[in-house]
């Protein structure tokens, strides 16, 4: 990564001597404070994250050899400031400014040329002054040479009192009798409450200022409130405001909320955290797992190919292998240009290694940050050796690699937590080619309006689904050719009018597409022949759609147009059914027409009950049909003489019967079954369902 530095200000650290022996050093710092600004090539700070910084000291700004130096460093950056003690790695001794006349720090980041370098003034040289204060004597007169004369006049150690030595105060002699001192009840009362109020002789107050005398600032606290306060706008001027102070104490002053003056990466600060132009590009082998060979000394290798997802922000690599002995295998990274990175070598103990490098784990050799400011596009390898004789077969297996990529982009934005556009009902401007693009939320019809430069196109929140309230069919016939596979159901149809309605579909038996028209229980005189519910718009339960044993007219009873029939009749459990070919507007429709026949045959009709013998004559079947005072609205009527003057016998729905049939056991036979017994018809009651398609 190409990068520049400036160095801001250097201070001592407060770190202190740890080696040295000397106890007059013990006070002074082993360090000095390095703070700078790292930028990129492109003149903005340098992406946040870990560089490593190599510092040294010359003797002069150009040419020599270093008296000092530490580095690399792993330094954390953000917004391209960053802080690092110098000597907190390696000891800046005094011992290495001596005899330097001038001191000059050159810092240099990864492995780019080192910068320039910058004169650290006097600061460091304190160091230089520690040696002096922990030098040894040479040539002092000592006590052996002072005649004992001189030295009578000071006390002696024997000489002082016991005190002197212990410090314990019971030691001291002439001690005061503390009987004699005022007791507790004798202080005055300030000495036990501490209360202002108990004080004697207190200050008159009133002789101080009042508050209304005092200047507005005293009460406010606000700069606002300051009389003759500096005027800023002098030195910065209008638009401008004071980012801080440069070296000479003038202002440094920037446009206020100047985009250019924000890292490029800051987006995510700046909107909470709620947008992001950072992206996270993670690149993994498709080909693992892959065996790793025993004692191979060429090792086994993957290759992933990384796509241009932009400039490195930064790059890490993550392994997951397992071997039976990781001390004695090595892991190699090489990068699209072949360099070689060492990420483990016969590290250590165990038999799975898996983890991440630069972090949390270091590479044992190389620098994946000179990725930092580059494109990552194409090959990396990873090499897997085991050094290691086991039984010269594959006792390991790399599980999993992967390459991941930290861009920064200028071409798209993410939004990290919902994202919401304007909900409105009208639009907030007018479309035209100015405002191509520009989209609301409308909540009155639930759908997104797009200017496309003319006008404001909707586009609908959900995908309306045939047979649903948003999207109903005209029959389920239809449901089942626009959605094949449609599960038996209730769904919405609308056979013509303004009014959707729910009816219930058969989608499997006899080809499927059959919509439910009714249910009637034989039991019940409900839907006798002359039940207005067979010819009027009225319907019974429309609200129960379902294929269930209560009675209904459904909707579709009145609105479904139809070619066919399908007849049920439930008896003792069993339901049977009959097809019939038949045309008709609707069930209701073909009620109040004429008669209409059908030619399914007796057989047809008598298979609808098990055991039926209905009577061989006349067998007249369909719509509306009769043979003298016997009628069905749909079915089948026989007759015992050889003629269809009193037919005796029927099998079907909605019949009319003569005195000796109106009732059987109890039950109206209104559905199905036979009035006479000499014949060994039926006297069956059931329930009855109607489809049509």
């Amino acid at each position: 990564m190409s990068s520049r530095i400036r160095v801001l200000s250097m201070v001592l650290s407060g770190v202190a001597w740890l080696l040295c022996a000397q106890p007059a050093w013990a006070g002074v710092p082993s360090g000095v404070q390095v703070e700078g600004l790292l930028s990129s090539s492109g003149g903005g700070p340098a992406a946040d994250g870990k560089y490593a910084l190599t510092f040294a000291l010359f003797g002069a700004a150009e040419g020599g050899e270093a008296v000092w130096s530490e580095g690399p460093v792993d330094v954390d950056v953000k917004s391209g400031q960053f802080s690092h003690v110098a000597g907190s790695v390696q000891p800046l001794t005094p011992a290495a400014l001596a005899g330097l006349q001038s001191a000059w720090l050159s810092v240099q980041v990864g492995s780019d040329p080192a910068l320039p370098r910058k004169s650290l003034a006097s600061v460091p040289y304190t160091l230089r002054a520690a040696m002096a204060e922990g030098l040894d004597c040479s040539g002092c007169v000592k006590l052996a040479q002072l005649d004992a004369a001189v030295l009578a006049a000071y006390a002696k150690t024997a000489d002082l009192a016991k005190v002197a030595s212990s410090g314990a105060y019971g030691d001291l002699t002439g001690a005061p009798d503390l009987t004699t001192y005022a007791k507790l009840a004798a202080l005055a009362a300030v000495a036990s409450t501490g209360a202002y109020a108990d004080l004697e002789g207190t200050p008159d107050l009133s002789a101080y200022a009042k508050t209304a005398a005092l200047a507005k600032v005293a009460v406010s606290g606000k700069y606002a409130d300051v009389a003759g306060g500096p005027e800023l706008g002098v030195a910065c001027g209008t638009g401008l405001v004071m980012k801080g102070l440069k070296a000479d104490g003038s202002y440094d002053c920037v446009q206020a909320m100047d985009p250019a003056a924000l890292p490029k990466d800051s987006l995510d600060e700046v909107s909470n955290g709620l947008l992001t132009n950072q992206f996270l590009n993670t690149v993994a082998s498709a080909k693992v797992p892959v065996a790793i060979s025993d004692n191979n000394p060429v090792g086994i290798s993957d290759t992933i190919v990384v796509p241009d997802v932009g400039l490195v922000q930064g790059l890490s690599v993550s392994v997951d292998l397992t071997n039976s002995d990781l001390s004695k295998v090595k892991v190699t990274l090489f990068d699209p240009d072949a360099k070689a990175y060492v990420l483990y070598d016969k590290g250590g103990a165990g038999t799975a290694l898996k983890t991440t490098w630069p972090l949390p784990t270091k590479l044992v050799s190389g620098d994946l940050a000179v990725w930092n400011g580059k494109n990552a596009k194409g090959s990396w390898s990873l090499s897997v050796v085991d050094t290691g004789f086991l039984n010269n077969a594959k006792d390991g297996e790399l599980k999993a690699w992967s390459v991941a990529i930290q861009t920064m982009s200028s071409k798209k934005v993410a939004a990290t937590g919902g994202f919401q556009f304007a909900v409105t009902d009208t639009a907030p401007v007018p479309c035209d080619m100015t405002q191509f693009g520009l989209t609301y939320a409308s909540p009155k019809d639930t759908s997104l309006y797009v200017c496309n430069g003319k006008e404001y196109f909707p586009l609908q929140l959900f995908i309306p689904v045939p047979g649903s309230q948003q999207s109903p069919v005209a029959s389920c016939k239809e449901l089942l050719a626009k959605v094949p596979g449609t599960k038996d159901g209730i769904y919405w149809l609308n056979s013509g009018g303004a009014t959707a309605y729910q009816a219930y579909c058969d989608m499997t038996n006899d080809g499927g597409g059959w919509t439910l028209l009714a249910r009637i229980d034989g039991s019940k005189d409900t839907f006798g022949y002359n039940s207005a519910l067979w010819t009027s718009i009225d319907v019974l339960n429309a609200d129960k759609p379902a294929f269930e044993d209560t009675e209904a007219k459904l909707m579709s009873f009145v609105k479904l147009p139809f070619t066919q029939m399908r007849v049920g009749m439930k008896v003792a459990g069993a339901t049977k059914w009959l097809l019939l070919t038949q045309t008709g507007t609707s069930l209701m429709d073909l009620m109040k027409g004429a008669v209409a026949y059908t030619s399914l045959g007796r057989a047809a009709w008598k298979s609808l009950v098990a055991g039926s013998s209905a009577q061989p004559y006349c067998n007249r079947e369909g719509f509306n049909i009769s043979c003298g005072s016997r009628a069905v609205r749909l079915g089948f009527l026989t007759n015992q003489e050889n003629d269809c003057n009193s037919c005796d016998s029927f099998l079907g729905y909605g019949h009319t019967g003569d005195a000796g049939c109106s009732v059987v056991g109890g039950n109206y036979c209104g559905v199905m079954g036979s009035c006479t017994a000499d014949a060994g018809d039926q006297n069956l009651v059931g329930f009855g369902y109607l489809f049509a398609r």
